[in-house]
């Protein structure tokens, strides 16, 4: 993929076999190896040795005895490693309608190959349809645009349950004071990113701008990033909720909810919760720096939200300052996360679930 940052191409490596990741390893090998590895001879040989290998028995035998009219797929990724896969195979070769629904925006194009083709992808756009096309060979007859299944809850008629003055008393904030919530990505992507927070908070001391100077932090570790958090101690910065955790109970949701609702806007690197941010209504800062550069700037699915003219950027740390106090006196950007919003997320129309839109595409398709 031209495109796309080296990083998922290494990341990778490990589920080629030994004797390629061994080639990959020594240096008089390696650039040969890459070459064979990217011509597309070579693909065509690996997906005809993958059609020789006959569907696993156990997925067969489950979707035989259960006699289903479809198979709704939904796997997490798409590399050897996901048994979901050998049951789309199993279905195809089976005969029966299968449907795949895209999980994530980096699905496909950091997801691993899709080489058992379904009846039909559910996509969340038509730059999803493109990706499919190109890096997969689906068929564009064979995807169906339904919007962004995962964000679906966030367009339910939510409010806050606390006032500002209720939420700041019960998480030891200020109410007088501005928040920013920082959205934190996962292992892949960061690692450890306390020393990023620690960074913004000491230029925001330094800004010319009193308001911008008492500006707190509530951060949000990704739940499957939090092992770094766990003596976190940043002046002005909270973390909520305190274990980590993901929004999967009515709870938790709220919670969330909350925290992006009594925020200014929300900072991040690269994670999809940036999306949920603009989703309610949330500037997002996206803090460029070159450390993160290869899973960040140079990923295909980060650089479309940057294309959209969505995101407040921070060229560097040091200009987070002077965002943070533009943002303050004007929310410039607005429009343009709207926009994104829509087309992006919900291309059918704000008010059109995307659940909705898959369950009436495989009736449509089944009958």
């Amino acid at each position: 993929m031209k495109d796309q940052s080296f990083y998922y191409r290494d990341r990778y490596v490990k589920y080629l076999p030994f004797p390629l990741r061994a080639l990959l390893k020594i240096k008089l090998t390696k650039n040969f190896t890459q070459k064979l590895l990217k011509q597309s001879a070579t693909g065509r040989i690996c997906q005809y040795l993958e059609s020789l290998i006959p569907e696993d028995k156990v997925a067969a035998n489950i979707i035989r005895q259960h006699k289903p009219s479809a198979l709704l797929i939904s796997a997490g990724t798409l590399h050897l490693a996901s048994i979901d896969l050998e049951y789309l195979k199993a279905g195809v070769r089976i005969g029966l309608p299968t449907f795949v629904p895209v999980i994530s925006w980096d699905y496909l194009s950091t997801k691993g190959l899709m080489l058992d083709k379904p009846s039909r992808l559910f996509v969340w756009n038509e730059a999803q349809v493109e990706e499919a096309q190109v890096h997969h060979g689906v068929p564009r007859e064979k995807t169906a645009i339904i919007g962004a299944t995962m964000f679906d809850q966030w367009f339910r008629d939510m409010k806050p349950s606390l006032s500002r003055e209720e939420f700041c008393k019960a998480n030891g904030l200020r109410a007088e004071d501005p928040i920013l919530i920082y959205l934190g990505s996962s292992f892949n992507m960061v690692k450890n990113e306390v020393w990023l927070i620690s960074e913004l908070k000491r230029v925001l001391k330094n800004s010319d701008m009193e308001k911008v100077r008492r500006t707190q932090f509530i951060v949000r570790p990704h739940p499957m990033n939090y092992k770094y958090f766990s003596k976190f101690n940043v002046k002005d910065a909270t973390i909520l909720p305190k274990e980590g955790s993901l929004p999967d109970t009515a709870s938790a949701f709220q919670l969330y909810y909350d925290t992006l609702y009594h925020s200014h806007a929300a900072i991040g690197v690269n994670t999809s919760a940036m999306i949920e941010a603009m989703i309610v209504g949330k500037p997002v800062i996206a803090i460029c720096t070159e450390k993160y550069r290869a899973t960040q700037t140079d990923t295909q699915h980060f650089r479309q939200l940057l294309g959209a003219g969505a995101l407040d950027v921070a060229e560097n740390i040091e200009e987070f300052p002077q965002v943070v106090k533009r943002l303050f006196s004007e929310d410039s950007k607005k429009e343009k996360r709207d926009q994104f919003v829509l087309q992006y997320i919900r291309p059918l129309g704000i008010k059109k679930s995307s659940g909705e839109a898959a369950a009436d595409a495989v009736e449509s398709f089944i009958g």
